[in-house]
């Protein structure tokens, strides 16, 4: 006798090991604190220092900042650390600087 059984199907599962890229978050720089002693108008510069970016009007009293973000490995999170700069200036050239630091975490499950 010759016996033949049915096939059992095979099962299939998938899971991804890896992550996109985590997003841009964007942020609201305002430097109107910022005063002259001697009252005179102020020109204002903003930097990046450190970190991936951008910021929108850098010569503007406000302006947004997209502070971009980067690759995470599946299953844990990545914190990015940025560093912006105001710098004014008066009409004679004195000048006072700010540093803001900033940190961005995000997680891939």
């Amino acid at each position: 006798d010759i016996s033949v059984s049915g096939n059992v199907s095979a099962t299939s599962s998938y899971y991804s090991t890896s992550c996109p890229t985590c997003p841009a978050q964007s942020a609201t720089l305002n430097g109107g604190g910022s005063s002259d002693p001697d009252g005179n108008p102020l020109d204002y510069q903003w930097s990046v220092i450190s970190g991936s970016a951008n910021i929108s009007s850098p010569t503007s009293v406000t302006s947004s900042v997209s502070l971009n973000g980067g690759s995470v490995s599946y299953n844990s999170s990545s914190t990015f650390t940025y560093v912006i700069q105001l710098q004014v200036e008066d009409c004679e050239q004195a000048t006072g600087t700010d540093t803001l630091n900033a940190t961005y975490t995000c997680s891939c499950n």
